[in-house]
């Protein structure tokens, strides 16, 4: 089941940067190691957790799509501050749209360091989001 999983988890964090120039080797790579982030996770940081501090993820939620997903994110803001637009073939509006110059909205667009700022803190309003929800539904269904 872990390795069924993890092929899975490969998905989930490339899911964040399949619309940035990651090339087939970088999305390659952020699947191996978000599989491996993955299997790791259900064969030891699971029992641990459990053991531990009590936390029961029966549905294997932390694994597949949590450790994953803050992976990708976390390549995503990678990509954000290292890929140069003009990787992107004068289409970088069509991914940030923020990073284009927009006279009429009155910016001078967004550089490379300040989107990856954003991208930072879109996976601190997720993880926020995400802890606030399990919470909630831990004390509901307690």
């Amino acid at each position: 089941v872990d390795v069924q999983n993890a092929t899975l988890a490969g998905g989930v964090a490339v899911g964040s940067t399949c619309n940035m120039n990651l090339g087939p080797g970088g999305a390659l790579s952020v699947g191996l190691v978000s599989g491996a982030l993955s299997t790791v996770g259900f064969a030891k940081l699971q029992p641990f957790l459990a053991d531990k501090f009590n936390l029961q993820d029966t549905c294997g939620i932390h694994n597949l799509h949590g450790m994953p997903g803050i992976f990708g994110g976390l390549v995503g803001v990678l990509c954000a501050l290292l890929i140069p637009p003009s990787a992107y073939g004068g289409d970088i509006h069509a991914i940030y749209d923020a990073r284009v110059n927009n006279p009429v909205a009155g910016n001078a667009g967004r550089g490379a360091a300040l989107q990856s700022i954003y991208q930072v803190l879109a996976i601190v309003t997720a993880l926020v989001f995400a802890v606030v929800g399990g919470t909630i539904t831990g004390y509901v269904l307690k």
